[in-house]
């Protein structure tokens, strides 16, 4: 088997997501088992991670700018120089994990020339090419035909992908912790939470304009949104201008949200599109009940209308998400059933069976 791992993304300093947090998780796990295990990313030296990553795991910092901005040949050429480094250092069969194909570019040469393996951890569904550019046949996505393995999270994105990559991909699912105990559904403060990145792809604004129409017929309900972004100021402004400054409240990132897990009744996930939605999952685990669009994908894959959640209709808007929070508030009958379904519904995606997966996976 496998002895030496590095995994491989843009940047962890004090990123809060979910992608950030599976990887720093995957890399303690590697550890314990006592491989030899690398992080690398594009931050600037000195970067530390939101996540604890276990002291025996060697975290490297390759950037010479910030990440995410372009960056020109030369220093890419530098980059993939101390990358074959770091994967030529070690004694030991060697596999390369890339989260995203993003950045495969960055690290396929590099990953021939030391004759490691190389895995593509794709954390999206292809889907969101309809919302972003560049197109999806770019170079980076074209370099997936040439890589060993290929993971994705639901066995349902596998159809998205071309012919020739389908045989490659392994589906692996994000861990989602059990929980033993739940307070009752009924116990749990009027409050709807959303957990995520304050960015276009998490449609936030919408959920502020459905819960403005729902707080009409329901005034002792409240929205709790946690996160930050680039849309900080523009979701401020909207909560403004529909005049609920006491019933909506925008918290910042935690390292733990379980509290509000326990607390709230309904977990709302207004996004375009996602991979694994992390935050939702860990929210039906404790017994929140979901609601999300049905053209989601990631969101819809883990909700089944009417039995663990609520889907709301396919076009994206504030109208129809207020329309299937008002559907799941004209139903209190339905819950207790609903939080106990949710529940049920996350124990397939345990943190043993995630380990299994991936442990399998390397091994190939």
């Amino acid at each position: 088997m496998c002895r030496s791992v590095t995994l491989a993304t843009i940047s962890l300093h004090q990123m809060p997501g979910g992608l950030e947090r599976n990887i720093i998780r995957l890399a303690n796990y590697l550890t314990e088992q006592g491989m030899e295990v690398c992080v690398v990313t594009f931050d600037l030296p000195g970067a530390e991670p939101f996540y604890p990553l276990d002291s025996k795991a060697k975290l490297h910092c390759l950037g010479e700018q910030p990440p995410h901005g372009s960056i020109g040949f030369l220093e890419r050429c530098r980059m993939i120089g101390k990358i074959y480094q770091l994967l030529n250092a070690s004694d030991e069969s060697s596999t390369l994990i890339c989260f995203h194909h993003g950045i495969l570019f960055r690290f396929i040469f590099a990953a021939w020339a030391a004759r490691a393996k190389l895995i593509c951890s794709e954390r999206n569904a292809l889907e969101m090419y309809e919302y972003i550019s560049p197109p999806k046949w770019g170079v980076n996505f074209c370099l997936m035909s040439l890589v060993d393995r290929i993971t994705v999270q639901f066995p349902e994105y596998i159809s998205s992908y071309p012919t020739l990559m389908r045989k490659k991909i392994s589906v692996v699912p994000n861990p989602v912790e059990q929980v033993l105990r739940i307070p009752n559904i009924a116990e749990r403060d009027k409050i709807i939470l959303s957990v995520g990145r304050f960015e276009h792809q998490k449609q936030f604004k919408l959920l502020v304009q459905a819960f403005s129409e729902v707080h009409k017929n329901y005034p002792d309900w409240r929205l709790v949104i946690i996160g930050e972004g680039s849309f900080h100021g523009e979701l401020n402004d909207e909560i403004q201008r529909v005049g609920l400054q006491n019933s909506i409240n925008l918290i910042q990132p935690q390292s733990d949200v379980r509290k509000w897990y326990r607390k709230a009744m309904v977990y709302c996930q207004p996004s375009k599109w996602e991979g694994f939605p992390n935050a939702q999952a860990e929210a039906m685990a404790h017994g929140m009940i979901p609601v999300g669009f049905s053209s989601t994908k990631g969101v819809a894959e883990l909700i089944e209308d009417g039995k663990n959640g609520v889907l709301c209709g396919a076009e994206q808007n504030a109208e129809h998400l207020r329309d299937g929070l008002l559907r799941l508030f004209r139903s209190p009958t339905d819950w207790d059933r609903l939080s106990r379904e949710a529940k049920k519904s996350m124990e397939q995606y345990s943190p043993e069976k995630w380990a299994k997966a991936w442990t399998g996976v390397i091994e190939k």
